[in-house]
């Protein structure tokens, strides 16, 4: 966007060309739909042009690049704060699964440091128990 309307590395000329044919041809205000012979044009002058923004554009370009990196380092902030509020739920919702976990071992009398048995029944015993105390969650929520 910076270089739109003018860039130093590609330098704008303008350049003026004067028609070498008879000029009593041309019939002023009249569309002949006739194209222009450019090989009767010969090159008479050419200008460099010289680019000078006008100052109240510069003033209101640079108060938007301003804006602009101000709105950029918000959306940052808010950005990273968003993540890490991501982050704490994550961790929270990890510790209270770990205290579920230790309450329904204590709650059935297991040794939580003994780990799983390994057999059918103590496992569809804490499906259900696990399904008892979401239902007891859900019920407590409800109050």
């Amino acid at each position: 966007m910076e270089n739109l309307f003018f860039c130093q590395a590609d330098p704008k000329l303008i350049q003026f060309y004067i028609r070498s044919k008879q000029i009593d041809k041309i019939e002023y205000g009249k569309d002949t739909g006739e194209k222009v012979n450019v090989a009767h044009l010969e090159l008479s002058f050419t200008l460099p042009l010289e680019y000078v923004p006008d100052p109240r554009t510069v003033i209101e370009d640079a108060a938007d690049i301003e804006r602009e990196a101000r709105d950029q380092e918000l959306r940052k902030k808010k950005q990273e704060e968003i993540e890490m509020i991501r982050q704490a739920e994550k961790v929270a919702r990890l510790a209270e699964k770990e205290k579920q976990k230790q309450a329904l071992m204590e709650a059935r009398g297991d040794d939580p440091s003994a780990g799983a048995s390994g057999d059918e029944s103590g496992a569809s015993q804490s499906k259900k128990s696990k399904s008892r105390t979401q239902g007891d969650q859900s019920a407590q929520s409800r109050d």
